[in-house]
């Protein structure tokens, strides 16, 4: 399915960018936050998952507010997911849509569903605001000035390592760059994005 709709709060270079690079960082609940501006979205398997739905009967649903217009262009975004080779559909929501297509899900645990979905939304976007604020703070930029040199002496430390590793024979050395890092990261809890 090719997609040529504007990902949600993004421009269509942009939308491109994401799909092609994955430039995205995704919540142990299922939400995902997109990029510098911290786009909220939910899967639609996710929202098919927390109201005990099937998922093809969530699909029915947002592409039928999707051709009355009540899920505007803006507000999602399909994509594509692969199971066992096999290719299927999915919608990116981002929150309007999300909560513009809630009460027309149904399901058996339809409320819990909502609740549950809203209160981590809401959640999200209040850690990314805090984050913001502080990100806006004198002390943060002194910090991050002065993490850079220590974050170019890392760099060059993994270069050489990945350097060496391929000298070694391994196959995998294109790799050690980013796994090293997210775990420097995860060890640092350095939060993304």
């Amino acid at each position: 399915m090719a997609n040529n709709k504007k990902t949600a709060g993004f421009s269509n270079t942009h939308a491109a960018h994401l799909q092609k690079n994955n430039d995205f960082t995704s919540t142990s609940f299922g939400l995902i936050v997109h990029g510098e501006r911290n786009q909220i979205t939910v899967d639609s398997r996710t929202i098919a998952k927390e109201f005990a739905r099937e998922h093809k009967s969530v699909l029915r649903a947002i592409d039928s507010l999707i051709s009355d217009g009540t899920i505007s262009r803006h507000e999602f975004v399909p994509r594509d997911y692969i199971i066992r080779g096999k290719k299927y559909r999915c919608y990116e929501l981002n929150e309007g849509g999300f909560l513009k297509s809630m009460p027309f899900i149904g399901g058996k645990k339809s409320r819990e569903g909502q609740k549950r979905l809203v209160d981590e939304f809401l959640d999200l976007r209040q850690k990314l605001d805090r984050q913001a604020k502080e990100r806006a703070t004198p002390a943060y930029q002194v910090a991050r000035l002065s993490g850079k040199d220590a974050r170019a002496i890392l760099t060059d430390a993994i270069q050489d390592f990945v350097e060496y590793a391929k000298g070694q024979g391994s196959r995998n050395a294109a790799r050690y760059f980013t796994n090293i890092t997210n775990a420097v990261y995860t060890a640092l809890l350095i939060s993304r994005p």
